[in-house]
């Protein structure tokens, strides 16, 4: 792969950690990308100002509890929440199919949004809690 190709996997808000350099292992936020330039604002208390690297530097960093988007590959648009991270692949529990999706990290995305069926039936929703008696 190019180099800008590897810069395509990031967007602003993408957690990420620094994989070779003398700063590795420093976690941070994407802030913006740029060709092959990625600015990120660290994640450590001596670095407040915002830090450019190579994309080729960076990994995307997702941690357990994440609420996550697929964004490309066999599970494309499907979200779930991380529940393993192991050697450069994130297993995420899934909104929909409720099982369990391994995904490489460059193909997801901090999200907000679920992915559902039908999401309202009757008086409830998707998520709703009810007691039953």
């Amino acid at each position: 792969k190019n180099e800008d190709d590897l810069a395509l996997q990031f967007s602003v808000g993408d957690p990420v950690v620094v994989a070779e350099g003398e700063l590795v292992n420093l976690q941070g936020r994407v802030l913006s990308v740029d060709g092959n330039r990625v600015t990120i604002l660290p994640r450590h208390e001596d670095l407040e100002d915002p830090l450019e690297f190579p994309a080729r530097e960076l990994r995307k960093h997702f941690q357990l509890g994440d609420h996550v988007k697929v964004t490309q590959g066999n599970h494309e648009t499907e979200t779930g929440m991380v529940v393993r991270v192991e050697d450069n692949v994130v297993v995420l529990f899934s909104d929909l199919s409720m099982r369990e999706l391994k995904v490489l990290p460059r193909d997801l995305q901090l999200c907000a949004e679920r992915s559902t069926g039908v999401d309202q039936s009757g008086q409830f929703r998707v998520g709703d809690l009810i007691q039953l008696e």
